[in-house]
């Protein structure tokens, strides 16, 4: 077997230290994301219409990218009901897609077409992506609760009825922090990508 040279030796090294600091950075996105939503259980603050961990999604994937915060929005949720038993299950599910497809499309769509010359209103695009990540998260949501409604009824044989006005409901409850994060992010990620041209 052929030794490694000192260049393969460090790139190596290099390469398990990118690896250990990218699972590190995610581990403390995920802790952190607990301490905080748990921050305002403790305050009595009504969670599920401020949204702290959507928030806190948006701007890790302002900073980070979608690569480390899609894993953060996975585990989050689960990290936090393992814990306290807070999001219930399935709902943590749910919350967990819709969380991941925020960043991941929010981060894709800013990649790929915010520096395209053939869009003019720069920021205009800002809000649109912004958006756009908004309405793909809650349609995942609503597509995953349908799905496991389905798999639900089948496996313990009962009738439970997919309930599209209850969710859209909840989804009212947090209108308000929705719209501000939209209209804040498009702003903040409008001058990040502006500042790399």
């Amino acid at each position: 077997m052929a030794e490694l040279s000192s260049k393969d030796f460090y790139f190596v090294q290099k390469i398990k230290l990118n690896k250990l600091l990218l699972i590190s950075t995610i581990i403390l996105l995920t802790v952190l994301s607990y301490l905080i939503t748990s921050l305002f259980h403790l305050l009595n603050l009504p969670v599920f219409a401020i949204l702290p961990l959507h928030w806190l999604i948006y701007f890790f994937t302002l900073i980070f990218g979608w690569e480390i915060t899609l894993p953060v929005a996975i585990f989050a949720p689960l990290f936090s009901f393992f814990i306290s038993g807070r999001p219930i299950f399935p709902i943590l599910i749910f919350i967990s897609l819709e969380l991941a497809t925020y960043s991941l499309i929010a981060d894709l769509l800013f990649k790929k077409y915010f520096y395209n010359s053939k869009l003019k209103n720069k920021f205009l695009f800002s809000f649109i992506f912004i958006f756009i990540s908004s309405i793909a998260g809650k349609i995942i949501y609503i597509i995953s609760n349908f799905i496991f409604s389905i798999i639900y009824n089948i496996i313990r044989n009962s009738s439970n009825q997919f309930n599209l006005i209850q969710i859209l409901k909840s989804f009212l409850i947090g209108l308000f922090s929705s719209s501000i994060l939209i209209i804040f992010f498009s702003i903040l990620f409008y001058y990040r990508y502006k500042s790399k041209n």
